[in-house]
């Protein structure tokens, strides 16, 4: 069972005004030495007393590494932010050097492009429905470089080094992510960065552009379709997308801002 945590979690963000880094600069979180297993499964038990709440997003966050692995859990309850991420997708960038240049990022899960579904629930005035996208996929992951068009799509059983995996349960839906730190023939996809070096974390929700009417989009009718995800309504129905709805009685879903957040760890080195 997914659970939210508070309280010594705080300990997070406060022992990041002891962290100083080359040139007089201060990290704005501090990572802990992995002091516990830590399966990537969607589930935060491991994460008890390690997470703190990210501030300006309905977030929050718990950073470990060792010598070989950068280790990060988001969690959240806010069910429009849930919504973004499970039909959006997520892109998380970890850049050394303070984050002078993105260089290495994942996107995961990949929305569906182009691909919606129409609610016919929403009680258009014309039938058409209101337009949601898809359920993000959870087979692949892109990874990204530091050029426009560097991008590589991989699926999840052929990626190698890195693990990740969202869930969620109860209303609470849980990002997991396990990184390499250095290349290696068996990790060919890494930050590049020892343990103990300063890494920015940025991650957002990428912005979903609803396709031109009539393209595009599955129509469903009653609980037919697509129903074999239960139906939106199954899901939290539009109120999960966060406020969305008709539009000039349309049925146009207006998709909430994207998620965008930014913060520099210290990762920890060996006592």
């Amino acid at each position: 069972m997914a659970v939210l945590m508070t309280g010594l979690a705080s300990v997070l963000i406060v022992a990041a005004s002891a962290a100083l880094l080359a040139g007089g600069k201060k990290a704005d979180i501090a990572s802990r030495w992995r002091d516990r297993d830590i399966t990537i499964d969607g589930a935060n038990t491991e994460w008890q007393g390690a997470m703190a709440p990210v501030k300006d997003a309905p977030l929050s966050m718990g950073v470990f590494n060792d010598d070989r692995f950068f280790y990060l859990c988001l969690v959240t309850g806010n069910r429009n932010a849930a919504g973004q991420i499970r039909r959006q997708g997520l892109i998380v960038w970890l850049d050394r050097d303070g984050g002078k240049k993105k260089q290495f990022g994942l996107e995961f899960p990949i929305p569906m492009r182009g691909m919606s579904l129409i609610d016919p629930a929403s009680g258009a005035e014309d039938g058409g429905g209101t337009r949601m996208p898809l359920e993000a996929d959870q087979d692949r992951v892109a990874i990204l470089g530091s050029q426009k068009n560097d991008r590589r799509d991989i699926g999840l059983r052929d990626l190698q080094g890195i693990q990740v995996k969202i869930a969620e349960s109860d209303g609470v839906l849980v990002y997991e992510l396990k990184v390499p730190l250095n290349k290696s023939a068996d990790n060919p996809y890494a930050v590049g960065v020892p343990a103990g070096a300063i890494v920015k974390v940025s991650f957002q929700t990428p912005e979903f552009r609803p396709p031109a009417e009539g393209r595009g989009a599955l129509e469903r009718s009653g609980g037919g379709g697509t129903g074999g995800r239960g139906g939106m309504g199954g899901r939290g129905g539009t109120g999960g997308m966060g406020g969305g709805g008709r539009e000039g009685g349309r049925g146009n879903f207006e998709m909430p801002k994207p998620i965008k957040f930014s913060t520099t760890v210290q990762l920890a080195t060996a006592h």
